[in-house]
């Protein structure tokens, strides 16, 4: 669940990080500094993606973010795809944002001109 952000308006605050360090290792200890460098780049990280994702929607000339234009920006702009959603499951997935390129294949006559390219390259 997430927690409403800190009084200073950053969205993670030292005792958010040290709890996120705790759950991963008990061991372990941050610095101050690396906990206010984590805070900022959290901030940072956060805007540049809302920013992205407000020029989508304002090109795709709507009013409203949806989930599926921050799984599109996280997974084009920053390739972090998104974790299916438990609707997938149930009522099948929904039709991709972007579909899969295909790479076509090399003709022959492609394949003829590039050996003659480096043919030519290889010449004094």
């Amino acid at each position: 669940m997430l927690a409403p952000p800190s009084s200073n308006g950053s969205i993670m605050d030292r005792t958010r990080i040290d709890e996120l360090a705790r759950q991963t290792s008990a061991n372990t200890v941050l610095d101050d500094v690396v906990k206010d460098m984590l805070c900022d780049y959290t901030d940072e990280f956060v805007n540049e993606l809302v920013s992205h994702v407000c020029k989508l929607v304002k090109h795709r000339g709507n009013h409203r973010i949806e989930a599926r234009d921050v799984e599109f920006v996280l997974d084009m702009v920053y390739k972090m795809p998104s974790a299916p959603r438990a609707s997938v499951h149930v009522f099948g997935a929904p039709a991709p944002i972007r579909p899969d390129r295909i790479t076509p294949q090399p003709t022959e006559a492609h394949k003829q001109r590039m050996l003659l390219i480096k043919k030519v390259v290889k010449k004094p």
